[in-house]
């Protein structure tokens, strides 16, 4: 077996190794499907930039009529909450269950009409080329590392002239942090082949993406999974608990803008709008 074909076998493996995964992620949220009005209502606005989803949706603006790839859709709640800002949405995940759950959810919630969910891989997708207006990636490419230039490439492909991309993920760009992470005993939902991007995969998208600019997260506040126990859930927390994860996301907001500081963040929120001199 060639050192090609060995990879493209890996990745095949990998691909349902998280497909299977996601499938019992789904199965086990089947039952809830309409979303909170707390959270239909954060998205719609005031939008804060302290919170990467609320940034994006600020940067992203009006998306009345705009044609929105949700790449990595899972089960569809931000496609849903895409849509209600009026997006027309292309939703795509590998999770046959996860594909299942979103078009679900997509009905529940009343925008059945504006959604689409194809179940496929991106290589695989069969997509028009400068075919969208937003591309929308929330924690997807720490799970395609050995893929990410092919993904990469055709996504740039998909992306009209002028197109918005919104991206969020996890981040370890410090050594030490990685060095110390084993012996923190917090658990972390993970599947096993994937990992929080490091500073040659960023270096990587923006040389597909040099349009990008970077707003990097979760200093302190990796410390909202204790304030915030469970799911979770800022919407369904007490006033008292959501003053103090605000004020944690305003402190990181401010320190992370230093340079000297930003190697130990815990996510990156990448955004930008795709010049014409350098699309293709």
């Amino acid at each position: 077996m060639s050192s090609s074909e060995g990879a493209h076998q890996s990745n095949v493996q990998r691909r349902h190794s998280e497909a299977a995964y996601f499938d019992q992620v789904a199965a086990a949220n089947a039952s809830e499907l309409q979303l909170d009005s707390a959270i239909l209502q954060r998205y719609q606005g005031p939008l804060r930039p302290i919170y990467a989803k609320e940034f994006l949706f600020r940067f992203l603006a009006d998306l009345s009529g705009r044609h929105v790839l949700d790449l990595g859709c899972g089960e569809g709640c931000n496609s849903v909450l895409l849509a209600k800002r009026g997006a027309r949405v292309t939703g795509i995940d590998v999770s046959p269950k996860s594909i299942e759950l979103a078009a679900a959810r997509a009905k529940a919630n009343g925008v059945a009409a504006q959604c689409e969910f194809v179940c496929s891989d991106i290589e695989s997708a069969k997509l028009p080329d400068e075919s969208f207006d937003v591309v929308w990636i929330n924690d997807l490419f720490h799970h395609l590392i050995p893929e990410l230039d092919r993904v990469l490439s055709q996504i740039r492909a998909w992306c009209k002239r002028n197109a918005r991309v919104a991206i969020n993920e996890p981040v370890s760009l410090s050594p030490f942090l990685r060095w110390v992470r084993p012996f923190v005993p917090v658990p972390v939902d993970a599947t096993p082949d994937e990992r929080p991007l490091r500073p040659e995969e960023l270096r990587k998208i923006l040389s597909y993406f040099p349009e990008l600019k970077f707003q990097y997260s979760h200093l302190f506040a990796r410390l909202n999974r204790i304030i915030l126990p469970g799911l979770n859930n800022y919407e369904a927390a007490s006033s008292t608990r959501r003053r103090v994860v605000d004020a944690i996301q305003w402190t990181d907001y401010v320190l992370l803008a230093l340079p000297g500081i930003r190697h130990f963040a815990g996510s990156v929120t990448m955004y930008g709008e795709i010049s014409k001199n350098q699309l293709g």
